[in-house]
């Protein structure tokens, strides 16, 4: 029989759904497409007589798409077809395979290569951060071969539409992702120092990024020279700059602010972000840096003891699952920069919070299964992001050292 590759990380057997027990639900606050044919199945089969189907679907009003048709209804920011333990009654029903598509796969996402297909997994799906992020283990990549008849269509049909650029595109980012995971897996350098490296490859490679030959001499050269310890001196030299930063991170907070904070959970985090920095406490904005510098001293104490690790972690995640290559500006590093401003944001926040709330290895993996529900499933935040560090010359490593060295 048929078989694909698919690239996955290495606690991909230990992830199941785990229903009603898990601490929220995936069927809450977010658009839940329906491709084209399920739809009508929906709106014209019998077969689903045992729930009120009809109503709890419609089309949606404009740019429909065979795979956007329609879209689930929402009531009180619940999926009208939830039962009393938040479980799915049309897939109790009826079945997995009766699914909408963008439920069957979540919390996962497949991108398709000329390799085969990269699987990730979203953070924001609680059960996969608790996974992910408490073990002791670090996050790898290993290859598993499937006979998923869906994945293999999906794959053949990439390749028979696959141009010479994309290819090239896809096998530069696979080798740029597999030395940004040995960069974040050296022991030699700090996670700021990491991101640094991380960027100086990046500016290094959109220099060449039309030529493969080029492309992957360039990394190795890199990857060859970059423990040498006068660039360990150089990136420790440079200086850390706390006011500059916070004034930053409030430009960032203030685009992020914008979006609704959905979950009681994160709505607290949110208060006890502004209470620890004095936010909501009519302060100064002297008074509130003089906070942030006393609040960095006590975070920098516990994230090293605690949860260090953790965090690189989820800058690991990060990368893989977004570090992509951006048509609209042609390079890498546009995603590199939306990375890097979407952790320190996050970094940001947890600082305040530290202040009121001290962090622990549970905290934090809430936090953030909270936090990348609200930013990760927002296009607007990316795009706002973008827009605000090219609008505002902000894509240089130069703020990227600010931003990040505490």
């Amino acid at each position: 029989m048929e078989r694909i590759k698919i690239r996955v990380p290495n606690y991909y057997d230990e992830f199941k759904c785990i229903g009603g027990t898990c601490p929220d639900t995936c069927c809450k606050h977010w658009n839940i497409s329906i491709e084209k044919d399920l739809f009508m199945d929906y709106q014209n089969s019998n077969k689903y007589s045992d729930i009120d189907l009809k109503s709890a679907i419609d089309e949606v009003p404009k740019n429909q798409t065979d795979l956007n048709y329609g879209y689930m209804k929402l009531v009180k920011g619940k999926c009208s077809l939830l039962d009393s333990k938040n479980l799915c009654t049309l897939q109790s029903k009826y079945g997995h395979e009766n699914l909408p598509l963008v439920c069957k796969l979540y919390p996962r996402t497949y991108t398709c290569t000329p390799e085969g297909i990269h699987l990730t997994y979203s953070l924001s799906c609680p059960e996969v951060s608790r996974i992910a992020l408490s073990s002791s283990t670090e996050i790898d990549y290993i290859n598993i071969y499937s006979e998923d008849p869906y994945l293999i269509s999906l794959q053949e049909e990439y390749l028979k539409n696959l141009d010479s650029k994309s290819n090239l595109i896809q096998k530069n980012t696979l080798l740029l992702k597999e030395a940004v995971s040995k960069i974040l897996n050296n022991t030699y350098y700090d996670s700021s120092e990491k991101i640094l490296l991380i960027g100086m490859l990046i500016n290094r490679l959109d220099k060449n990024n039309d030529n493969q030959t080029q492309f992957s001499n360039s990394v190795s050269g890199f990857m060859d020279d970059y423990e040498k310890t006068e660039l360990k001196e150089y990136l420790k030299s440079i200086a850390t700059n706390l006011d500059l930063q916070i004034d930053w991170l409030f430009e960032l907070f203030q685009i992020k602010i914008k979006l609704p904070a959905r979950t009681k959970g994160y709505k607290e985090y949110i208060q006890n972000f502004s209470m620890g920095l004095g936010l909501s406490e009519g302060r100064s904005y002297e008074d509130i840096k003089k906070n942030y510098h006393f609040a960095v001293k006590s975070y920098k104490k516990k994230k090293q003891i605690l949860f260090d690790n953790m965090l690189l972690k989820y800058l690991k995640i990060s990368f893989d699952s977004n570090l992509k290559f951006s048509s609209e500006y042609n390079d890498y590093s546009s995603s590199y920069y939306q990375i890097i401003a979407d952790y320190n944001l996050m970094e940001f926040m947890l600082i305040g919070i530290n202040q009121v709330n001290s962090l622990n290895s549970e905290s934090i993996i809430e936090f953030i299964y909270s936090y990348t529900r609200l930013i990760h499933h927002s296009y607007t935040f990316n795009e706002d992001i973008a827009k605000y560090i090219y609008d505002n010359n902000r894509n240089s490593l130069a703020y990227v050292s600010i931003l990040t060295k505490r």
